[in-house]
């Protein structure tokens, strides 16, 4: 007689339905020895955003952009702690220059005027 099959431990990225990150890039900034949790909340609302772009998920992509940008406005200081005095003001003119980016991507995300790619558009009309 066969056994019925039991309830095993399922692969945790699979079974809870999340992302596994493949991006090595990313991977390598995640491994870089920094030690500053605002920097990394700001990585990763950054990089989720840049993600959920990718599938078309236009409102996550929005909400992730702000997210960045509260984190950058409420969190400067402690963004900066960690890096050395030496490059302090380097370093303020990046999170204004991302600052200032974000602004600009928030209005073209909002811009929801139905277009898709080329292709996409194509095969819409192809099919009606």
């Amino acid at each position: 007689a066969l056994a019925a099959p039991t309830a095993g431990k399922q692969n945790a990225p699979t079974a809870a339905g999340s992302r596994v990150n493949k991006d090595p890039e990313s991977l390598l900034r995640n491994g870089l020895p920094i030690n500053n949790e605002p920097v990394r909340k700001l990585q990763v609302a950054l990089e989720t955003a840049r993600n959920d772009l990718k599938v078309k998920r236009i409102s996550a992509s929005i909400g992730d952009v702000q997210q960045a940008r509260g984190i950058i406005k409420n969190q400067a200081t402690a963004l900066l702690k960690s890096v050395r005095p030496s490059a302090q003001e380097r370093a303020k003119e990046l999170l204004e220059e991302i600052d200032a980016a974000l602004d600009p991507a928030i209005t073209a995300l909002k811009e929801n005027n139905g277009q898709g790619s080329l292709q996409e558009r194509a095969a819409l009309d192809r099919a009606y």
